[in-house]
């Protein structure tokens, strides 16, 4: 066979073996975007179903409970309230952590 003949014909396709030129490193990159959209995606995903499954009454956490505890045993340490209101409030906190619980109401100051 001539190397004539091995030409291809005027007007015939030619596939990109190289990718235009682009080479290894395009499609590398383009991988590279892809697996970091699928990760935001899922994670968008798992934040959404999460804030979804914990409703809007859960949003505090239970180290704010335990807060408001402290925060009542320093105003009673302090001399700010006395040992009735302290222990009616520590009472009200208790009751609220109750699952079910509608809360009381806090007594006047």
């Amino acid at each position: 066979m001539k190397a004539a003949d091995r030409r291809r014909p005027e007007g015939d396709a030619t596939m990109m073996w190289d990718w235009g030129g682009f080479g290894w490193g395009w499609g590398l990159l383009m991988m590279a975007f892809m697996a970091v959209f699928w990760l935001v995606v899922i994670g968008a995903v798992v934040a959404g179903l999460v804030a979804l499954l914990r409703g809007p009454g859960r949003r505090e956490g239970p180290g704010e409970r335990e807060d408001a505890e402290r925060i009542l045993a320093d105003r009673f340490a302090s001399g700010q309230i006395d040992g009735q209101e302290y222990h009616e409030r520590l009472d009200t906190l208790r009751a609220a952590r109750r699952p079910g619980a509608t809360g009381g109401s806090p007594s006047p100051r």
